[in-house]
């Protein structure tokens, strides 16, 4: 009996000692336990602009919390930061939970990552162990423009259509005022040209005005002209109408290389023998009435292109001021020999 009653003596305290130590190395436990890590956002997808809210929250069924490291996160700008934390026990177990909250605003557009959060820590064994988040992707749209009413739209489409209307009127009057300008500079041309032409083979009436053909014939022929027109005034010698007499003035002034006389005679000869041979007079003519006059006589007609070139040529030595050289000359004198000979012959 005495044996029982002294191990009676030392159970109970034992036990104690016991059960204490149990609660200490328990409690001991629990304050190195092990952590999660979450991380999330009030939202994945936002515009330029505008402001998320990401939240990283630390579980643990520890006493002792510590913070997380932040990732690099260039593509956001942090404008705030704040922290929560709460402790619960539930049927004896104790669990921690803290919250680290912030305000980002995206700095660009497109798909940014938000990287990872790291928690370094030691478990109940002494082990080294760390705790992370999963990277978060957030979808940055460029910011939306402002929506147009239906009037604004409106508006905005008839503007449009009266500056094209603008455009094409403005359009309209430069073509218009072009057309109108190269019309009255044709024309302003052609009525110089006429004028020039009627000036050229006009006769005088003693003005002296206009081309007197007999002061560039040799002296043998003016003397023959003023015998046929001695009734005539010396002050205004009538205008040499013998083709023969022009055609022997104009030899004359090519041989004595005075080319700007001998353009300016050979349209009045060729006019005057082609009228001599048809019964008309043809001296007045300008030369697009004089080549539509012999297009239609039949004995002329056929050379009408050549005589044309021969005209063409004269009018630009003496309106153009064109030089021809020697061989142009002497080509050019041979077509009009050929013309002779054709006036000679009667127009065959």
């Amino acid at each position: 009996e005495m044996l029982i009653k002294r191990k009676n003596a030392f159970f109970w305290p034992a036990m104690i000692l016991s059960l204490l130590a149990a609660l200490t190395g328990a409690g001991l436990c629990l304050a190195q336990g092990n952590y999660k890590l979450e991380a999330s956002t009030d939202k994945q997808s936002v515009t330029l602009g505008e402001s998320l809210t990401l939240t990283v929250t630390i579980r643990s069924d520890s006493g002792v919390i510590a913070q997380p490291r932040e990732p690099e996160m260039p593509d956001f700008q942090i404008n705030a930061r704040s922290s929560s934390s709460r402790v619960s026990i539930v049927n004896g177990v104790q669990s921690v939970e803290a919250g680290y909250h912030y305000s980002l605003r995206p700095v660009k557009t497109g798909k940014l990552t938000i990287g990872k959060f790291t928690l370094d820590y030691t478990d109940a064994a002494g082990v080294a162990r760390k705790a992370e988040t999963e990277p978060l992707v957030i979808d940055v749209i460029p910011e939306k423009a402002e929506e147009e009413t239906p009037a604004q739209v409106e508006s905005a489409v008839k503007k449009e259509q009266l500056a094209e209307q603008r455009i094409i009127s403005n359009h309209l009057i430069i073509i218009t005022a072009v057309i109108i300008t190269a019309f009255a500079l044709i024309w302003f041309v052609i009525w110089q040209n006429s004028k020039k032409e009627r000036k050229m083979a006009a006769t005088s009436n003693g003005d002296g005005t206009k081309l007197q053909i007999t002061d560039y014939l040799p002296e043998a022929d003016q003397r023959q002209a003023r015998g046929t027109n001695a009734a005539s005034s010396v002050n205004a010698p009538k205008p040499v109408t013998d083709p023969s007499i022009l055609l022997r003035s104009i030899i004359s002034l090519k041989n004595t290389r005075d080319y700007q006389q001998m353009f300016v005679q050979i349209p009045r000869y060729i006019k005057t023998a082609a009228g001599e041979q048809n019964g008309g007079s043809f001296a007045e003519l300008t030369n697009q009435e004089f080549l539509s006059r012999i297009g239609r006589i039949p004995r002329l007609s056929s050379r009408s292109a050549e005589i044309g070139d021969i005209l063409s040529l004269c009018d630009m030595v003496n309106y153009a001021k064109y030089s021809p050289g020697e061989n142009e000359i002497e080509t050019f004198f041979q077509n009009l020999n050929n013309i002779s000979r054709l006036f000679e012959r009667g127009g065959n």
